[in-house]
C-alpha cells in the first residue's frame, strides 16, 4: 500500500511518500516506523507493516501544494 503523508513536524510539514509492506515473514525488530526523508521525524506507523519512505519529485510537491 502506498499513501501521501504531510511531515507533522510543524518546521517541516513537506509532504513524502510511505509504501507499506507486511512484517509477518520477517522475525522481530521495530518496523512500524514512518520516517521523514526531509527533516528525519519519526512517526509510530501500523505495527503489522514495514514502511519505506521517500521524498517525492519537485514536480510531485508542487502539484500537492496546488491542490491545498
Amino acid at each position: 500500500m502506498t499513501r501521501t503523508f504531510n511531515c507533522f513536524d510543524p518546521e517541516c510539514g513537506r509532504p513524502f511518500q510511505a509504501n507499506a509492506f507486511s512484517d509477518r515473514l520477517l522475525p522481530g525488530g521495530d518496523f512500524a516506523n514512518i520516517i521523514c526523508p526531509h527533516c528525519g521525524a519519526t512517526y509510530e506507523g501500523d505495527h503489522s507493516a514495514i514502511f519505506l519512505t521517500h521524498a517525492l519529485a519537485p514536480e510531485q510537491e508542487a502539484a500537492l501544494r496546488q491542490q491545498s
